[in-house]
């Protein structure tokens, strides 16, 4: 299945057509008992709806007589093949589990793991105006099958469908290395539009090469303070600008940490870049940390675009 999604850059909108589809894994406490599980949100792809035919969370539950309705609880029978169903998604199917910065793969059948509804982190918690759309929709994981899984999986992505579409062992973490500003390649597209919209000044320009490519990375400051990164690729031998992308500091997000250069932040590794998936140009991803709206995943080719990760950050 594929979805089309807008994804905005500065200075410009691509419309994407999304494949392949990929979400993210999270860590979820439940607020009875403290028991911990690892959902898989499918929330972004199956929006909940009051409508009878259209809902996967039975009333009956989330209004109840008697009690308060349950924080989290199993969907069976019609509502799971009713949502999987919405989903395109089949018994069969497999769910991927990759996390690419320990290049580690798990799979499971979707026939083998629990659908449920889980209570959103946004919902208000008054019982009395319950609707579907407090809950998420996700595969429950449960965390004896994840040993050796960093916490809080930053660096894990799933996919799920008949075959896997990640590409193992050819992501690498970008070691960045300084060079002087007048470095950065000249003749961009979104540079003279970032000095004027902005008003903002280079501060420190880096590269890593990537196989025949060189990736460049420009912070760039307004008002003395890191306002976004401006990031250029271009063929290493013939110096053809291959794409380029500007990340733009927001309420939403700001630019990640560097790896290797913040000194609050220890050896913790951010920016990836490689082959990531099957049949796809090699990607870019870790730019930007989001507190609105979920991260993407950004393709090195001459047609650049963006994949975005299913999270079910509803701000």
């Amino acid at each position: 299945m594929k979805f089309v999604l807008f994804f905005v850059l500065f200075g410009s909108i691509n419309l994407i057509a999304q494949d392949p589809i990929v979400y993210n894994l999270e860590w979820h406490e439940e607020y009875n008992g403290g028991k911990v599980h690892h959902l898989i949100s499918l929330s972004d792809q199956y929006r909940l709806s009051d409508h009878e035919d259209s809902s996967a969370v039975p009333t009956d539950i989330i209004r109840p007589e008697e009690g308060p309705a349950p924080n989290s609880f199993k969907l069976k029978g019609i509502y799971r093949k009713r949502c999987l169903n919405a989903l395109n998604i089949s018994e069969n199917d497999v769910v991927y589990v990759y996390d690419y910065a320990q290049d580690k793969l798990l799979r499971f059948y979707v026939r083998g793991l629990e659908l449920a509804a889980v209570m959103s982190h946004y919902s208000s918690g008054d019982y009395q105006y319950l609707s579907q759309r407090d809950y998420r929709i996700g595969f429950k994981i449960n965390p004896k099958y994840l040993t050796g899984f960093k916490p809080y999986y930053t660096h894990v992505l799933v996919a799920i469908g008949k075959t896997n579409p990640f590409t193992q062992g050819k992501m690498k973490a970008i070691n960045w290395k300084k060079i002087d500003n007048n470095k950065f390649p000249t003749g961009t597209t979104l540079m003279s539009e970032i000095k004027y919209e902005e008003k903002c000044i280079p501060m420190e320009t880096y590269q890593f090469e990537l196989d025949d490519m060189t990736i460049y990375l420009q912070n760039i400051g307004l008002n003395g303070n890191l306002s976004g990164r401006h990031i250029t690729i271009i063929h290493s031998t013939t110096t053809e600008i291959i794409t380029e992308y500007y990340f733009r500091g927001s309420e939403g997000g700001d630019p990640s940490p560097l790896n290797g250069i913040h000194p609050d932040y220890g050896p913790y590794v951010y920016q990836f870049a490689g082959q990531l998936f099957k049949d796809k140009p090699p990607m870019i991803l870790g730019f930007m940390s989001h507190s609105f709206g979920c991260p993407g995943i950004h393709s090195i080719e001459k047609e650049s675009h963006s994949i975005y990760i299913n999270c079910d950050n509803r701000h």
